[in-house]
Order: C-alpha cells, then structure tokens, then sequence
C-alpha cells in the first residue's frame, strides 16, 4: 500500500475512534484533514524550483520538530523583505507518514510539490537542505490543507511565535467549528 493510502486509513480510524468517544463531536483534525487536504505532485523538483527553495529558506535556520517555526517565519521573512516568493509558496498543515504513528506537520509547496525542510530521516541525514527535501518527498506520505499566508502571519506576529492553524486550541479550535474561512 502507499504512504499516502496508509495515511488516509490511519486517519480515517482516527476520525471514527474521536466521534466513538464523543458523539458530539462534528469533526477531528483527521476528518478535516481528509475532507480538505489534498495529496501532492511526485513530479521532481526542477532546477528553477530548488533555486527558489534554497531562496526561499536561506535566511531561516530549519530545525528538527520545529515545522510551525520554520515555515511560518519563512513566510513572515518574505513579507518584510518583499521579495515576490509568497506567490510561489503556499503553506500547508496537516499529517505526515514519517513513522509509526503519523504526526501533525507544516510543510510548504511549490507548484503542489511538498518541501519538508525540517523532517529528518536519522539513520540516513543529509546536511544538505534540498537532498533533505527530495528524500523527504519519496520517503514520507503527505496530505495537507493549505492555508492563507496573511492569516497565519498576522496571528503569529499577534501571540509572538508560531502556532498550529489546525490544533488551535488557544482560539478555540477555529478549523474545526466552522470558521475555518478565516484561515483559508
């Protein structure tokens, strides 16, 4: 089976099992990653797009679990320099096949191709940004919901770090009781 069917079984289960427990319950982050994420291009990058990548993040330092940090201060980064990548970029949160369990991710996309810049395969690492963010690519199973850069950047300039757009439990979780507009 491939990663991105085994992801979308792992969510699937994890949707029924959140709304066994509470009835209640109108939707999960699993559900709302299924029913709004998309899956991404296997096409490989091409010499423009890993120019503009290692553009795009040469002023960020891109660190293991730190994928809201990286990508969020990419995005304000650009902003304030006005350079024109924020129409090349677009940010993205959801699930990512990278171990037993899938975990919450954010990661951007170019031309609907994932760049992952701070998942790291331990047993095989590579200094080197772009062969990370190609191995990451054929190793990892990604589905994620994209998100509007002008939301995200102003909360994050609001609270002063970076967040989770999905699992925003501070505003009341806004993805998942009807409000995701706002972030969309």
């Amino acid at each position: 089976m491939r990663k991105i069917e085994e992801l979308k079984t792992f969510l699937a289960t994890m949707d029924e099992a959140h709304k066994r427990l509470n009835p209640k319950l109108e939707n999960s982050l699993e559900g709302f990653v299924l029913q709004n994420g998309r899956e991404f291009s296997d096409e490989p990058f091409t010499d423009e797009e890993e120019e503009l990548i290692e553009e795009f993040f040469s002023e960020v330092e891109c660190e293991i679990k730190q994928c809201f940090y990286s990508n969020q201060i990419a995005l304000l980064h650009h902003a304030y320099t006005g350079k024109e990548m924020l129409d090349i970029f677009q940010y993205h949160e959801g699930y990512v096949a990278a171990t037993i369990i899938p975990i919450l991710h954010a990661f951007t996309t170019i031309n609907n191709k994932v760049v992952d810049v701070t998942l790291r395969n331990h047993d095989d690492y590579s200094e080197d940004m772009i062969t990370r963010v190609r191995e990451n690519r054929k190793r990892f199973g990604y589905l994620g919901v994209p998100f509007s850069h002008k939301p995200v950047m102003a909360k994050m300039i609001a609270v002063g770090q970076s967040f989770s757009v999905l699992d925003n439990w501070q505003d009341g979780f806004p993805v998942l009781t009807g409000r995701q507009n706002e972030w969309m």
